[in-house]
């Protein structure tokens, strides 16, 4: 073989391992909003969003990367008092997953005056992952 059909042929799978890579992506959700759960004595946090534009339940779907769950993760910020944020937590944790054409969800394992931030993610049938959207810190509180 020569020199030049190794050259092209190595561009040649260089160009189609570039192509895999690149695949689209489904639109991520927008909007995720994270506040204190109203009456709960500060136990837990709600999320809500928009659904990504290619959410198979939605309305104005884009099906050419249909949405079939989203993911959600968490990161504790802090925790109150004494309370060491243990390192595991720290991190961005999955803590659910959520069906297509569903826009909210109740996070009830935080604590009292811990501080969270959340991110989002769509999710096609084909297990392609949409960027990241995060939300806010929010800190559930206990209301008098």
């Amino acid at each position: 073989m020569s020199a030049r059909t190794t050259l092209i042929l190595g561009f040649l799978g260089a160009f189609s391992f570039a192509c895999v890579a690149t695949a689209q992506s489904p639109a991520p959700p927008s909007n995720l909003h994270a506040s204190d759960t109203p009456n709960d004595k500060g136990q837990a946090i709600d999320l809500s969003w928009s659904l990504s534009k290619n959410d198979v339940l939605g309305s104005n779907s884009d099906t050419s990367s249909p949405v079939v769950l989203y993911t959600v993760q968490r990161m504790t910020i802090a925790l109150i008092g004494d309370d060491d944020v243990p390192v595991d937590e720290q991190e961005w944790r999955q803590i659910s997953e959520v069906a297509a054409g569903e826009s909210q969800l109740t996070d009830r394992r935080v604590q009292r005056g811990g501080t969270y931030r959340y991110r989002i993610a769509a999710v096609d049938t084909q297990g392609t992952q949409s960027q990241w959207v995060e939300s806010v810190e929010t800190t559930p509180t206990m209301q008098i």
